[in-house]
């Protein structure tokens, strides 16, 4: 069964309106809060991509982005999911965030990372 991310974090992810492109963006500081919650350990975020908001609404990709590899042989889901949230929070806190800046991380759960 496909995992959902908890309703007190969809109310303030902001929908992609960018042609072709699905997801939702988080604040920096939503996306700490989530990877702080017991709920982030159904998911891996296994990368991402930065995006900023100009004064208009209009989405832009920086070019920015982070991933992490895959699941090692042995690893459990638990594990694989507690360092990505690792690395994610590093990235998320070395990246010049300015106010306008969302991040969209590209999340898997147990059923999709396999193993």
């Amino acid at each position: 069964m496909e995992k959902k991310i908890p309703d007190k974090y969809q109310q303030e992810l902001l929908e992609l309106n960018m042609p072709g492109v699905e997801g939702k963006a988080w604040s920096k500081e939503l996306l700490l809060k989530f990877l702080d919650d017991n709920s982030s350990k159904d998911f891996a975020i296994v990368g991402g991509d930065v995006i900023e908001i100009d004064e208009n609404g209009k989405m832009k990709y920086t070019y920015d982005n982070w991933g992490i590899d895959g699941r090692n042989i042995g690893e459990s889901f638990h594990e694989y999911s507690g360092r990505c949230a690792v690395l994610t929070r590093e990235y998320i806190l070395n990246y010049p965030a300015k106010e306008n800046t969302r991040f969209v991380p590209v999340m898997s759960s147990e059923v999709t990372t396999g193993m």
